[in-house]
């Protein structure tokens, strides 16, 4: 299938994609900072099956924000792909994602931890530099290698994917190890059309957490996906992800949680 299919539908273009994922995961972040934080500070804990407590209002906003949230990731997803493909060039586009993931950590960690530092857990910035690290040494690196060909394409790209996935959860990034499957999959199978390739990454997503069932809404933000770039506001979508952050994390202070 051409890439550039969906050019000349109107719908959404990529900055409206990424405003609706930017939009989903600030309330996702409001649930998994502000309210729970604020539900563990006061004895309540998270909704249960097994509670004999009874339920609460605020778990159960919790659980709707959270899964309203579950959107944002695989969009972010799809736009990595695209931007990877049409990049002018694709390690500075990798450069830029690690560089925004050591910028983005102590907001990350202030947000939900209420500390500058906590290695427990890495900001999503982290796997999509990872993922991106995957998929440059694919596409640009192993072809130029002497040991690489046909006959042991598969053997190598396995060995990459597998080897970037351990790599996440070891840094213990936001996703870990399915959200750069979620990636490559959908990378590997846009050519097989775009919402195929996003309905097998959020296969993969809702592996590891029933939640992430809310995650196939993207697959109807993709059929209005256009293939157009929209109104350039690359770094607005970088700087928003610690900005909001850092406020949450300044309200959880404020609300002393």
């Amino acid at each position: 299938m051409n890439l550039d299919y969906y050019k000349g539908k109107r719908g959404l273009t990529s900055t409206g994609l990424k405003m609706i994922a930017l939009i989903t995961m600030l309330v996702d972040h409001i649930g998994a900072s502000i309210v729970e934080r604020y539900l563990f500070a006061n004895g309540i804990g998270l909704l249960s099956l097994n509670s004999d407590t009874g339920v609460t209002f605020m778990q159960v906003f919790d659980v709707v924000l959270r899964i309203i949230g579950r959107i944002a990731f695989p969009v972010f997803c799809f736009c990595i792909v695209e931007g990877f493909h049409y990049t002018r060039s694709r390690v500075s586009y990798m450069v830029r994602m690690f560089l925004f993931a050591v910028i983005s950590e102590a907001p990350f960690d202030f947000a939900f931890s209420g500390k500058f530092v906590d290695w427990s857990h890495q900001n999503v910035f982290m796997t999509l530099g990872i993922a991106i690290l995957a998929l440059w040494i694919i596409e640009d690196v192993l072809p130029r290698q002497n040991f690489y060909n046909e006959a042991n394409k598969k053997i190598f790209i396995i060995l990459i994917y597998v080897g970037t996935a351990i790599l996440s959860e070891v840094l213990r990034a936001d996703y870990g190890a399915l959200g750069i499957a979620a990636i490559c999959v959908i990378y590997s199978g846009r050519m097989r059309g775009r919402q195929k390739a996003m309905a097998m990454g959020d296969v993969i997503l809702t592996i590891g957490n029933l939640l992430e069932i809310s995650s196939f809404l993207s697959v109807v933000l993709i059929h209005f996906y256009t293939g157009k770039r929209g109104r350039g506001m690359k770094y607005f979508f970088y700087i928003f992800y610690p900005v909001h952050l850092l406020i949450l994390g300044v309200i959880c202070k404020y609300m002393g949680i």
